[in-house]
């Protein structure tokens, strides 16, 4: 099964995003942060990446599927 430019690329990119997301997580939930703001704006620099690695998950697993229902 050949993968093409952008299915590798959005690979790397959950590979990368995956780590980074649960350290920050993490560090939130440790941390007794008392600045709401502080908290709200790390939520929402990281919520972004969440919701792209959904999508992109989401993308892989219909385009596998989609080329096992052509293999059949």
């Amino acid at each position: 099964m050949q993968y093409s430019f952008s299915e590798i690329f959005i690979m790397a990119v959950l590979l990368l995003y995956f780590p980074l997301t649960i350290f920050v997580i993490n560090k939130i939930i440790s941390s007794e942060l008392q600045n709401a703001v502080k908290v709200a704006l790390t939520l929402l620099t990281f919520l972004v990446p969440v919701i792209g690695m959904i999508f992109s998950i989401a993308y892989l697993g219909l385009k596998v599927r989609g080329t096992r229902l052509q293999e059949n």
